[in-house]
């Protein structure tokens, strides 16, 4: 996109309307295009496309995957409601280093005795929601996001 090649993994969407609105703002661009001639500047670490480790031949149906926004104070109701439904899946967009309340910490840590799979990322735009920071994911038993925001990380989870 605008002479960049872009890995869909970092590529995000920066503004609502303008043209050139695809950045990778973690990573920058894969390689550029000059003269109708891509040239590579660098290869992503993580697998894709062939060498990925899923397999969707095989999938029947896709898990119940929800996102639920986390701040100072939020209410705990659309979190119950998730989970109330029987999905499978949260995905906490966070403050900061993807952070959440108390409420929502307790609700989630029982949530992953029953079964569910939590994964903490963050609503900021960019960064590396990093693993026992400030939440001890080891001890509520949950996935750190890493570089993925909440969105892709909701896809990503329907993929496994």
């Amino acid at each position: 996109m605008n002479n960049e090649v872009l890995g869909a993994r970092d590529v995000t969407k920066t503004s609502t309307t303008a043209v050139q609105t695809f950045h990778s703002p973690n990573f920058g661009a894969l390689g550029y295009i000059h003269n109708s001639k891509v040239d590579y500047e660098r290869s992503p670490e993580s697998k894709h496309t062939v060498n990925t480790p899923f397999d969707v031949e095989k999938l029947d149906s896709l898990p119940k995957v929800g996102i639920v926004y986390a701040y100072s104070n939020a209410p705990i109701e659309p979190l119950n409601a998730l989970l109330d439904a029987g999905y499978q899946g949260i995905v906490t967009a966070g403050v900061g280093n993807g952070n959440l309340n108390t409420a929502h910490l307790e609700r989630l840590e029982k949530a992953v005795k029953d079964g569910v799979s939590v994964v903490r990322s963050s609503r900021v735009p960019t960064g590396y929601t990093t693993r026992d920071a400030e939440v001890d994911d080891s001890q509520y038993g949950f996935v750190a996001s890493g570089t993925l925001n909440p969105q892709k990380h909701a896809c990503y989870y329907n993929s496994l």
